[in-house]
């Protein structure tokens, strides 16, 4: 009997064993393909998705509309609550957060066929929540970011918010990030997105080339925001490449700019300009216009990481853009009236610190 029992439990360590490494073989092989593809998608199929496949979640409010064979019944509004619940009469609370419209409708239909002999439910989005990105990689600056609905177009200050009244793209939010880096690979930037129940579920990803969007217009690869993209601007080979270079003077890169003023004008310190603006109208923005014909010190940053000092002759005539009046880049100190070299570089020395993380711009383009 002793025996028996010790060959049926070397037979059943045998068999867990042999079933244990079977187990984790398969375990690994779906792990790989997984990790591997990862439902990898081609572009056209995120572009088709329409507001059918908008995925619902906390913050938005909901128009809800129940239809019987025989009446309208009331209209009802209700916002997803913290939890991704909402309430509903007849039926009470429904955990609603990651379902679509239309899958929200057939739920319904489905709970209120105890009450109502044919339901027909219709749900429309009347303010949809606030639309929330990551992005990582080579950005300016890296994180999560928030678009709130409204204002006709992105704000392009500091917050990590802004309020817009469209769907904003991948575009978009690479430049509410600061813009791309001198390392950015625009040919491979990857978008990982939340797929419909209806669809599978899981999460979706696909590869888009923002570089066709800036050198031929191609906007199919510019695709529109849904909630919860992340989105990730691969590290390319090169530190500098033409094309690269292209990309950092196309508006991808936010419109405006950050200078500081100093010297014989009403209004010294840092300043938020356009992109384009040239040196004379800096200085008469900050009030030094007047009668003023001194010489003007443009301090700027160089591609070895110092600074060079140009010094103008100020004349409001001078046309823009050309070398008396240039326009200005980002970081540039301008120096009003007469300064003697060592002030100027001792002014430049104190200013470097909240200028930290232009350089790496500087030291690699010169545009």
């Amino acid at each position: 009997m002793l025996k028996i029992l010790n060959f049926n439990k070397k037979n059943f360590l045998f068999f867990l064993i042999t079933t244990l490494l079977f187990s984790q073989s398969e375990i690994n092989k779906v792990y790989s393909d997984v990790k591997n593809d990862q439902n990898s998608i081609d572009v056209e199929y995120l572009e088709k998705i329409n507001d059918d496949f908008y995925i619902l979640d906390e913050g938005d409010l909901l128009g809800i509309q129940i239809i019987d064979l025989i009446e309208e019944l009331e209209k009802i509004q209700v916002v997803i609550d913290s939890q991704g619940n909402i309430v509903v009469p007849e039926i009470g609370r429904v955990f609603v957060s990651g379902l679509t419209i239309n899958e929200l409708e057939n739920l319904l239909n489905k709970k209120l066929l105890k009450i109502i002999r044919e339901p027909d439910v219709k749900i429309s989005v009347i303010a949809p929540k606030p639309l929330k990105v990551s992005i990582r990689g080579e950005v300016k600056n890296p994180g999560m970011y928030t678009f709130f609905y409204g204002d006709p177009q992105v704000d392009n200050d500091k917050a990590n918010y802004s309020k817009i009244g469209f769907t904003p793209t991948v575009f978009n939010a690479i430049q509410k990030a600061g813009g791309i880096s001198p390392f950015s690979d625009l040919t491979n930037i990857e978008v990982i997105r939340q797929n419909p129940i209806s669809n599978g579920g899981g999460q979706i990803k696909t590869k888009l080339n923002l570089l066709k969007v800036l050198t031929t217009g191609d906007k199919s690869q510019n695709i529109k925001l849904k909630n919860n993209d992340n989105i990730y601007v691969a590290k390319g080979d090169e530190k500098i490449t033409f094309k690269i270079k292209e990309a950092l003077k196309s508006n991808i890169n936010s419109p405006f700019i950050n200078v500081y003023i100093s010297g014989d004008v009403r209004n010294a310190g840092p300043l938020n300009l356009k992109r384009d603006t040239d040196l004379n109208t800096a200085i008469i923005i900050s009030g030094g216009q007047g009668f003023f014909k001194g010489n003007v010190t443009l301090s700027r940053f160089t591609s070895d990481g110092g600074y060079s000092n140009k010094t103008f002759r100020f004349n409001r005539n001078n046309k823009r853009g050309s070398k008396k009046n240039p326009y200005l880049k980002e970081g540039d100190i301008i120096f009003v009236g007469k300064h003697s070299l060592k002030v100027v570089n001792e002014i430049v020395t104190d200013l470097t610190r909240p200028f930290v993380g232009i350089y790496s711009t500087y030291k690699i383009f010169d545009f």
